[in-house]
């Protein structure tokens, strides 16, 4: 997986997780795209921004369309519906 650093942006891998390295990646993979949506939420509101932040999700996932629809729901249950929103446009556009 790529990084892209944004600053401000803290990678989930700094937090101990459960389960096996190969779990633990992907839920830190998981993390970091809700974390990183979730910063890109304001975008929303934006003319075409929501676009380009699914475009730059989707890219950042390497158009894992697995991994964006869990990160997806993994937002939907944290409650950040903008993060949600655009997760799930980078999921659409990683299915086409």
């Amino acid at each position: 997986m790529r990084r892209i650093d944004f600053g401000v942006f803290e990678p989930a891998d700094r937090t101990p997780d459960a389960g096996s390295d190969g779990e633990r990646r992907r839920g830190t993979e998981i993390g970091d795209l809700v974390s990183l949506a979730t910063f890109l939420g304001p975008e929303l509101q934006r003319p075409g921004g929501a676009e380009r932040a699914a475009v730059a999700m989707k890219q950042w996932a390497e158009s894992d369309a697995a991994l964006l629809a869990d990160a997806e729901t993994i937002a939907h249950r944290g409650h950040h519906e903008d993060a949600a929103e655009i997760l799930h446009q980078a999921h659409d556009l990683a299915t086409v």
